[in-house]
């Protein structure tokens, strides 16, 4: 599809592997990695870029992995200076942040048991689905962590 009057074009390219994820993503990466520079890449002043749902959620995906470590680290130090500032207590502080890691650890374990591996999921009306969506152990944590930290506080 082109639209001359903004000097657009919209090429639909069909990638190999359709609902299979990891089949697609290589297809996507190989498109943006190989066949966007040698093809598109060689026309100076063109723009080119790959969009779609797999492009979407992969590029979602890798904006995420990136962000774990960041917002851990920024929930945890945030809260031990919080409880530092509170309590005047070095042992108080680190013994709340433990016990709240413990406690989002063992929520991590039984989200996977029950929804990844599937034991138990009849139990809560559900059903093992193999997977755990990309985004929310990310938003689990900083949930859990503020739920475990209000009530280890009060």
């Amino acid at each position: 599809t082109t639209h001359d009057e903004q000097n657009v074009a919209l090429v639909y390219v069909p990638l190999v592997g359709g609902s299979d994820q990891d089949r697609a993503g290589e297809s996507l990466d190989k498109l943006r990695d190989e066949v966007r520079p040698a093809t598109l890449g060689t026309v100076e002043g063109v723009q080119a870029p790959i969009t779609g749902q797999v492009a979407g959620n992969k590029d979602f995906n890798d904006q995420l992995v990136g962000s774990v470590l960041p917002v851990f680290a920024f929930v945890v130090v945030f809260a031990l200076l919080l409880m530092l500032l509170s309590f005047r207590s070095l042992t108080v502080a680190l013994t709340s942040i433990v016990l709240n890691l413990l406690s989002v650890g063992a929520a991590y374990g039984i989200l996977v048991a029950v929804f990844q591996h599937g034991w138990g999921a009849s139990l809560v009306g559900a059903e093992g689905v193999g997977a755990i969506v990309t985004w929310l152990p990310l938003f689990l944590f900083v949930i859990l962590f503020g739920l475990s930290m209000d009530y280890h506080v009060f």
